[in-house]
């Protein structure tokens, strides 16, 4: 028998490899670029800040480039514009620019299969937890030709 004290296991969470789901603080730690078979990305390791699950470590792949895929590129830019909006850093040339800066994030959790199940993040969310201002994001469709400048004559 071994003495532990007065172990108490409700102010200690339980090792998991990925927290509830839910919205957390967090911050970038690190970030390496990494290639892959068709091009190359970007690998974040996120952290938790506050709360009980303080300390939990998740990631984020970009997949930057891929020669076959112009909507897995298309997603992960929007993904770092997401990012850069979030950390305030809105025009950036090195991912350590965005270390350290607090911001919120909504984590879902993905099914390991055979392997432990991980934290997905559904969105990323400003420090305080409010949402992306769409306002502060460029626009994606150009306004509508106007009808009285058109040589149609109906």
């Amino acid at each position: 028998m071994a003495d532990i004290g007065n172990f108490d296991a409700t102010t200690v969470a339980p090792n998991s490899s990925a927290a509830p789901a839910g919205i957390y603080k967090a911050i970038i730690t690190d970030s390496e670029g990494k290639p892959t078979a068709k091009g190359s990305g970007i690998l974040l390791k996120m952290q938790i800040v506050e709360g009980p699950f303080q300390g939990h470590i998740f990631t984020e792949f970009l997949n930057m480039q891929h020669s076959s895929s112009p909507v897995a590129e298309r997603i992960s830019k929007q993904t770092l514009s997401s990012i850069c909006h979030v950390t305030g850093k809105m025009q950036v040339s090195n991912t350590t620019e965005l270390h350290d800066i607090p911001f919120a994030v909504k984590l879902s959790i993905e099914d390991g299969g055979s392997y432990p199940d991980k934290n997905k993040v559904k969105e990323w969310l400003m420090v305080d937890g409010s949402k992306i201002d769409s306002k502060a994001t460029p626009a994606t469709a150009s306004a509508p030709a106007s009808k009285e400048d058109d040589d149609i004559p109906f």
